[in-house]
């Protein structure tokens, strides 16, 4: 039991470490014409929406915080199912935190910000003034944003571009900038390609390495530590498809691979990424438990965990639309009001109503419908 609880905070503290609406017109993880040819795209959409709409009824309050809160915001978000209502509570939420934290979330840990900006961007929110505070303020000191060495850098520039947010000016003596941030991350990298800084946690990290990264893939730097990082998660892939890690298998660390790699192109059912007739994709469905995943095998069996659930939806809507960063979220209108109305929603088929939609309609303006 205590190794369980072990493994469950250390990864935590590798996620941590890093996750009606403001409904968009379209959603934000609309799959192209093209790849909707793809197999494993059409799945892990279908899946992804699927287990979306559980989670939704699975959460009955959005608060800030790791598990249940900003990642749950973020994925359904993505799936174009969070009310308008759900987002404005969770909102609500944020600036009563905020402002009982007087606006410092951590003086630790900088993914304490990341983590909440990229839910706020996730719904359209700006995180420079929530409650009067600004939260970007927080990732601003490159010292303490790098007090989590590799992993608070990656969010951080991560969280950044998922709405190309300016890094606000501050008294701190090391100001954040983009290229500080991504030669920090490079400076990681070891001669096999990992960018562990935590023996035994290669995987997690090479894939918050190149998540964050991908955006920048025009540098040669980055580009060739990429590819050299791809070689690494290749070669340290096991005969069931998945990762070992410090802690043991789960299905975490393939969610995050598996976002990772299709943020610089790379499907999960690759076939660098097959071992022993194993696929990335075949192990992290492996995982299946209940309406989610499990966190990892205990006493035998596969349980439905918040936080496997969690990560495993943000890696299929990723499987969903290979070569896109996960977090851009600049097409989100910006504290965009309420869209849904009686009379129908804006720029759609006048039968799109809220709460309902009855009788048989047709609606040739949603991705994947056969003309």
């Amino acid at each position: 039991m205590k190794k369980n609880v072990k493994l469950t905070a250390a990864l935590l503290a590798v996620l941590t470490l890093f996750p009606a609406a403001r409904i968009c017109e379209t959603p934000i993880y609309s799959v192209s014409a093209a790849q909707t040819q793809s197999t494993i795209s059409d799945e892990a959409w279908a899946l992804s929406s699927s287990l979306a709409e559980k989670l939704l009824d699975a959460t009955p309050s959005l608060q800030p915080g790791s598990i249940g809160g900003d990642w749950s915001v973020v994925i359904l978000a993505k799936a174009g199912i969070l009310t308008d209502q759900a987002a404005d509570k969770y909102y609500s939420n944020v600036v009563e935190y905020v402002k009982s934290q007087k606006g410092v979330l951590s003086t630790s840990r900088s993914t304490e910000y990341s983590r909440v900006i990229l839910a706020l961007s996730a719904i359209g929110r700006d995180p420079s003034d929530v409650g009067g505070y600004n939260l970007l303020s927080g990732l601003s000191d490159f010292s303490f944003v790098t007090k989590q060495g590799m992993n608070g850098a990656a969010w951080a520039l991560i969280a950044l571009d998922s709405r190309e947010y300016e890094i606000p000016a501050t008294t701190a003596k090391d100001v954040t900038t983009r290229d500080k941030l991504i030669s920090h991350i490079l400076s990681f990298q070891k001669k096999d390609g990992n960018f562990s800084d935590l023996e035994g946690c290669d995987p997690e990290y090479t894939a918050m390495a190149l998540l964050a990264l991908s955006n920048y893939q025009d540098r040669k730097d980055v580009k060739t530590a990429i590819d050299n990082g791809i070689k690494y998660l290749a070669s340290a892939q096991n005969e069931r498809g998945g990762y070992p890690s410090k802690w043991g298998e789960s299905s975490e660390t393939t969610s995050q691979i598996i976002m990772a790699l299709a943020s610089v192109g790379v499907s999960p059912d690759d076939s660098r990424f097959t071992k022993n007739g194993k696929t990335l994709w075949d192990n992290l469905l492996s995982y299946r438990a209940g309406d989610g995943f499990a966190h990892a095998k205990i006493n035998g069996k596969y349980e439905y965990n918040r936080m496997g659930t969690e990560q495993a939806l943000l890696a299929l809507s990723s499987a969903a639309k290979i070569s896109t960063f996960p977090f851009d979220f600049t097409s989100v209108k910006k504290n965009n009001r309420p869209v849904g109305d009686k009379n129908g929603l804006p720029g759609k088929n006048k039968d799109v109503r809220v709460p309902a939609i009855t009788g048989d309609v047709t609606f040739p303006d949603i991705w994947g419908e056969n003309a």
